[in-house]
């Protein structure tokens, strides 16, 4: 009898946790919420708030954190193929020549884009080099910081020993912290010229937009310059576009949410199985720093050529999206917009 009533006891607490967890109604009041040491979640695909312990909601659609809770695109900051695919392609492209060359895929792609200055200091022990460049658009008055992405094999293996090992760096202009690699890269560029050039290209240009791109790595550091920029009050928000290819997870939840508090026009460009915008992996969420990716990513579960769709992710690291293949390809990492990268770059960007 009396190990009758300790489980009818146990049954009708469970029930009780159960229902106030299914009493919330919204992604967000639920997400964050708990009920004793029991964690609310929410199912996307039902639209529901269940218990942690008693959903059957499908993995692709459970939601554990509030910032990672569907937000649609603020009305003014549609994304663009066309920009994506005409604009931001070549400026990419363009990071992996030097000096002059770099001069002529602006050229060979726009009619009045100025280079300004290159930046390259060496970013691990073996020497790797981190790049970047400055350059100014005179006709859509928009200065230009492009981040170039990781140069051969070597170098994406000691990221991922990073990864790995999870060494972080506290990001103060956001909270949170980020990738100790990426952390490092950007701020040996940022502070042998980089800040101060940009600096006097605002003097210069007072009116100016900003536009911050890159890839893979070079993403990760132009994350991070969107939301420096914003955050030291060099450009307002309204004034200042990110748009990144294959970008991994810069930092942690906070340094996310951080980043797309200060970042409204924020996107991830992936392509189809591309490898490294699931590294590092994403395992505990809001626990122990584990790796989260910003908004908004955009996924192309295709070859990118000219009129392929896209899909719009508004979850902030969405499981519906690129992160749902297991599949992943190094090759769809070099390739966006149906064109390898460096060798559109070694070509003149033509």
């Amino acid at each position: 009898m009396k190990n009758y009533f300790l489980s009818f006891s146990l049954l009708c607490l469970i029930n009780i946790i159960y229902g106030k967890c299914g009493n919330y109604n919204s992604c967000s009041s639920c997400a964050d919420s708990y009920e004793g040491l029991i964690k609310c979640q929410w199912c996307a695909g039902e639209n529901a708030c269940h218990n942690s312990l008693q959903t059957d909601c499908k993995p692709i659609n459970l939601i554990t954190h509030s910032f990672d809770c569907p937000r649609p695109v603020p009305n003014g900051y549609e994304y663009s193929d066309d920009f994506g695919r005409n604009t931001v392609f070549p400026l990419i492209a363009a990071t992996n020549n030097d000096g002059n060359n770099i001069q002529v895929c602006l050229n060979n792609n726009f009619k009045n884009i100025t280079f300004v200055k290159q930046y390259t200091v060496k970013c691990d022990k073996d020497g790797d080099t981190c790049s970047s460049y400055l350059a100014v658009d005179n006709i859509n008055k928009v200065i230009i910081a492009a981040f170039r992405g990781s140069k051969g094999f070597l170098q994406l293996l000691i990221e991922g020993k990073d990864f790995l090992f999870n060494e972080l760096k506290s990001f103060t202009i956001t909270g949170g912290k980020v990738d100790k690699y990426f952390y490092d890269g950007f701020y040996d560029l940022w502070n042998i010229g980089m800040e101060t050039d940009l600096h006097k290209l605002i003097v210069q240009h007072p009116s100016y937009q900003f536009l911050t791109v890159g890839h893979s790595l070079g993403g990760s550091m132009a994350s991070m310059a969107a939301a420096y920029c914003v955050k030291k009050k060099y450009f307002q928000t309204e004034n200042v576009k990110l748009v990144t290819f294959g970008e991994p997870r810069t930092g942690d939840i906070d340094f996310a949410e951080g980043h797309d508090n200060l970042v409204k026009y924020t996107y991830r460009i992936v392509h189809n199985h591309d490898i490294i915008p699931h590294l590092p992996p994403r395992v505990f969420d809001n626990l122990f720093d584990s790796p989260f990716h910003h908004r908004y990513e955009v996924w192309y579960e295709n070859d990118m050529s000219n009129g392929k769709k896209y899909k719009i992710c508004t979850r902030a690291d969405d499981h519906a999206c690129s992160n749902s293949v297991s599949d992943t390809a190094v090759a769809d990492h070099t390739v966006y917009f149906n064109k390898n990268i460096e060798n559109f770059a070694k070509n003149g960007c033509k």
